[in-house]
């Protein structure tokens, strides 16, 4: 019989099957990667396949092997995946921005209870601790508005922290410049948040230490 009764007949002027073009480049093909691809059953109903061709020569003629495989279940256990795997980033998705939250709520809580500190140094001590959890926070806030969640660029978050810390601290001398020369690189979590607070250190000492009051200077950092 014809090769007709196995594809659907509102494919048959596309289904590649039919297109006749195999015998001029017949080499061994492999067919519904990439596309979805439909044969069709005895009672009329269709399913998902892959097709593959591969020449046979048979004295003076060029015949098709043909192997036409069902691969229902195949596309059940995608599909599957795929909606398991939307899930899986929706709850991460999630989990950065509760505790991007949860540390900006900490982050308040310590710029206010310092506020009604009357030793300095206490109060610095207080200042630092924000500090370090914004950075961190920082992290997640990035990470919730990325599209992948495993890793940061730390070009854009090294800037954003170091712009941050310089309006933190600073503190109204302008005569201190801040300069990057910044590529990306991709870190996870784990060692991304680390680098925050190394960062925040490094920025924040220079800031406070490194330079007279109302003196000039200049601090860069190099990724």
């Amino acid at each position: 019989q014809s090769i007709d009764i196995l594809v659907p007949e509102r494919l048959r002027d596309s289904h590649p099957l039919l297109g006749g073009t195999f015998f001029e480049q017949p080499d061994t093909v492999y067919l519904g990667e990439g596309r979805n691809l439909f044969a069709l059953r005895k009672d009329g109903s269709e399913f998902p396949v892959e097709i593959g061709l591969n020449p046979v020569r048979s004295r003076d003629k060029l015949l098709a092997l043909c192997s036409i495989v069902d691969i229902t279940a195949h596309k059940h256990a995608e599909d599957y995946m795929r909606m398991s795997l939307r899930e899986k980033e929706q709850l991460l998705k999630e989990i950065h921005h509760r505790v991007k939250n949860n540390m900006q709520v900490i982050s308040s809580l310590l710029r206010l209870q310092g506020e009604y500190l009357q030793d300095q140094s206490t109060r610095q001590l207080f200042r630092q601790s924000d500090e370090r959890v914004r950075s961190m926070a920082l992290v997640h806030e990035r990470l919730y508005r990325s599209e992948v969640f495993a890793s940061i660029d730390l070009k854009e978050y090294v800037q954003e922290l170091a712009d941050r810390l310089f309006r933190s601290y600073a503190e109204g001398n302008t005569r201190i410049r801040l300069e990057t020369d910044l590529q990306s690189a991709y870190l996870g979590i784990d060692k991304a948040v680390p680098c925050g607070l190394l960062l925040n250190e490094f920025i924040s000492n220079a800031l406070k230490h490194a330079f007279l009051p109302g003196s000039p200077g200049k601090i860069c950092i190099t990724l």
